[in-house]
């Protein structure tokens, strides 16, 4: 079902060695990259050291509507803040542990999430619940609290999963069209 990802095959065999992912899941070739992304998510962003592993994922989710996110300004580390509900210098250090983990990958003062597929995955659970099948809410919190270098990435990271979500369930709510309106509006 993975042998056009390697990355994937590698992962899934690791965490169902590991007892961090049931096999039987895995029976359905259209959701298998994302049974295993969601997995190896909830494995990365367990935090070894202090046990705070919702701040650790709030960061991740923060970092994947941000991206890229640039460290170095201060309107990105505002919206961070706001998004993880704590001030920068606590979230720097959960930053830095995705990092290390290879979670995020840095390019002088940008943080993204990798794989791409990880963040795309990251960003559709923050922004859409499956079970429900209506919008959390995220990317507009997430509008609410940016500025504008930050609310255009927010827009184009909302944009690029919006189309799958929608592909792959039909009915699902644009996660798009708010941010259209207050586009709209701003200008």
């Amino acid at each position: 079902l993975t042998s056009d990802c390697p990355l994937i095959t590698v992962v899934a065999g690791v965490l169902i060695q590991r007892g961090q992912l049931d096999a039987s899941c895995l029976d359905h070739e259209d959701s298998v990259r994302e049974e295993v992304l969601r997995a190896f998510r909830d494995v990365l962003v367990a935090d070894p050291v202090g046990a705070d592993s919702a701040m650790r994922r709030a960061v991740l989710d923060a970092v994947s509507v941000l991206q890229p996110f640039r460290s170095d300004d201060p309107a990105f580390q505002n919206a961070l803040a706001a998004l993880v509900l704590a001030p920068y210098d606590r979230a720097v250090s959960h930053l830095r542990g995705l990092e290390d983990a290879g979670v995020l990958l840095r390019r002088g003062n940008s943080l993204r999430v990798v794989p791409d597929l990880l963040g795309d995955v990251v960003l559709s659970g923050a922004c859409f619940d499956e079970r429900s099948g209506v919008s959390t809410g995220y990317i507009e919190r997430a509008v609410e609290v940016a500025d504008a270098g930050p609310r255009q990435n927010i827009f184009v990271n909302a944009a690029r999963i919006d189309w799958k979500i929608r592909h792959d369930r039909s009915g699902a709510p644009s996660l798009t069209d708010t941010l259209w309106l207050a586009m709209s509006a701003e200008f």
